[in-house]
């Protein structure tokens, strides 16, 4: 069965929502923009299949509430979820654009209010 664009970006988007809104202050600017820059990479067209694949594997390990550091431990709890996500970032770098950096920047202002 293959992935689908809508299909890849419905399948965490209450998951991946949530767990944005749950986060605490303390989580970090970088880490909450590497997950709405993966985030904004999986809904464009434009990113292959094997891409997305890669991306949903980095997002489902930030959505799982089960973690190799609880994400409850300040300044720890993100580790593993930020370089997870700074892998898959740095694998698709050639499909990043400016647009998607600045969308990233822009939910994570929003997110944290400043």
């Amino acid at each position: 069965m293959g992935m689908h664009d809508e299909e890849s970006t419905d399948f965490n988007e209450d998951s991946f929502a949530s767990k944005v809104v749950s986060l605490p202050r303390w989580a970090g600017r970088t880490v909450l923009e590497q997950a709405f820059l993966l985030y904004e990479l999986l809904r464009d067209p434009n990113v292959p299949v094997w891409a997305k694949a890669i991306i949903a594997a980095a997002l489902a390990l930030f959505v799982c509430p089960c973690d190799a550091c609880p994400d409850i431990l300040p300044l720890v709890g993100f580790t593993d979820d930020g370089v997870v996500m700074a892998g898959a970032i740095a694998q698709l770098d050639v499909h990043v654009r400016e647009a998607h950096r600045k969308k990233a920047r822009r939910r994570a202002r929003e997110l944290l209010g400043n």
